[in-house]
């Protein structure tokens, strides 16, 4: 799951760069979920889950992105929120 979430971020990273968005720029929702989706497609391989798992998957992940920047924001260990 690892290589896959490695490989969802550089392929959302190119297509962040085909359409000009410049580094450290936040794209959204993509940012958010590029290494779960990455990190599930490459483990649908061995094990597909079902449908109700992907979505609870997705929606979890970026609530906890979202978590964590703020809490990183006051911090002072982000300079965005979000």
């Amino acid at each position: 799951m690892g290589f896959g979430a490695i490989l969802g971020d550089a392929v959302k990273s190119f297509f962040k760069r085909r359409i000009k968005i410049k580094p450290g720029r936040t794209w959204i929702p993509f940012d958010q979920i590029d290494y779960i989706l990455g990190g599930a497609l490459f483990f649908s391989w061995f094990y597909l889950p079902i449908l109700k798992d992907s979505i609870s998957l997705l929606f979890i992940g970026l609530i906890l992105y979202i978590i964590v920047n703020v809490i990183g924001y006051y911090l002072g260990l982000r300079e965005q929120k979000i």
